[in-house]
């Protein structure tokens, strides 16, 4: 009599990890690379007051000049000399809106030099942000 031996083969169930971690560091990559290039450069500028002024918030801001305490000049949070300055605002365009935020202690020279500057290449709408009480 012959014995039979019954051979039982486990089935190996396994799941392959190596695509669920190529998606993880995909993500991983993606949300590092992604909350560096949102990181905006927001310039500290102490404005100076005014009574009855208009909140900056209502106006319509296309270009951001600002002026530090240093009198450094930055094109929307970029720096820049008043030439390459007047080249931007050729680009702009006569019907954008360019805003103007001084630090209250910059000589107002450097103001009026970037208002005359915008004057010069055509911008009609320039306005001056201060804070107000």
């Amino acid at each position: 009599m012959e014995k039979l031996i019954k051979r039982t083969t486990k089935n190996n169930i396994s799941m392959d990890l190596t695509p669920m971690i190529d998606v993880v560091f995909l993500l991983l990559i993606f949300f590092m690379l992604s909350s560096t290039l949102v990181k905006e450069n927001n310039l500290k500028v102490n404005l100076p007051e005014a009574d009855g002024g208009q909140n900056s918030q209502s106006v319509n801001e296309d270009y951001i000049i600002t002026i530090d305490n240093k009198g450094d000049i930055y094109f929307n949070n970029q720096k820049t000399s008043l030439d390459v300055l007047g080249k931007k605002f050729e680009v702009a365009g006569k019907k954008s809106n360019v805003v103007i935020k001084g630090d209250k202690k910059v000589y107002y020279d450097q103001v009026i030099k970037v208002m005359a500057l915008a004057k010069q290449k055509g911008l009609k709408k320039v306005s001056l942000a201060i804070k107000s009480n």
